[in-house]
């Protein structure tokens, strides 16, 4: 089973905005229910812990190119379990992550949503 810590650390001083991950959280959540948002911040949480040590060829860390998709789909106004899913995209096929352990956590609506993400070419 996947531990998810559901509250994110307050930025220390001297961290960089792309280590303050709450500026891509919070437009995530913005108007969502406690419920979608619960789901969303532990999806985000799950990522970020995930893709911890993770960089794009740009050197910003991973969890940007997923926490973008996950905005470009909120702000679309889809779902929360689409948002979630967003954010989840990667995780089965960059880290030691699994379908069964996303199933668990988040249920079978969103897992399904990340297989078939993970299927696309």
């Amino acid at each position: 089973m996947v531990t998810v810590n559901t509250t994110l650390p307050p930025a220390s001083p001297g961290v960089t905005p792309t280590q303050d991950f709450s500026h891509w959280l919070n437009p995530l959540i913005d108007s969502r229910s406690a419920h979608e948002a619960d789901v969303i911040r532990r999806a985000f949480q799950l990522a970020q812990d995930a893709h911890k040590n993770q960089l794009r060829a740009s050197g910003e860390p991973y969890l940007s190119h997923v926490a973008t998709a996950a905005r470009i789909l909120s702000d679309l106004n889809l779902d929360h379990e689409s948002v979630a899913a967003a954010l989840l995209h990667d995780v089965i096929e960059d880290t030691t992550v699994t379908l069964d352990e996303l199933r668990e956590e988040f249920g079978e609506s969103i897992a399904r949503l990340v297989d078939g993400v993970t299927k696309m070419s």
